[in-house]
């Protein structure tokens, strides 16, 4: 199995700031009611198929969640359904870009 692609939310705040990414939040209603990373799409990993998300061109897509581990899950499912989509896991989650002082909405 390989491993799959992670980012930390240094690259991602730049690719944010260049309009170069699309992300997916798979927490749930309540966590992402709490807050979330402006712009992001929230399809939650309970309900989460790889049909659901929006049609990519020339953006990265970068999958988060609140440590990693339901984004990665997410990922996984992805790759399954679309084995040629780039797709990267948020190392850390919203945790961590919460803790880098980048800004979220409520």
């Amino acid at each position: 199995m390989n491993t799959l692609p992670t980012i930390n939310v240094d690259t991602l705040k730049t690719w944010i700031d260049h309009n170069q990414a699309i992300v997916i939040d798979v927490r749930e209603d309540d966590e992402f009611k709490e807050a979330h990373i402006q712009g992001a799409i929230h399809l939650p990993l309970s309900r989460f198929s790889p049909l659901q998300l929006p049609e990519i061109q020339d953006k990265k897509l970068v999958i988060q969640c609140l440590g990693g581990k339901r984004s990665a899950m997410a990922c996984q499912l992805i790759l399954s359904t679309v084995p040629d989509q780039e797709v990267y896991n948020l190392e850390g989650g919203i945790s961590s870009w919460v803790n880098a002082g980048f800004p979220v909405t409520r």
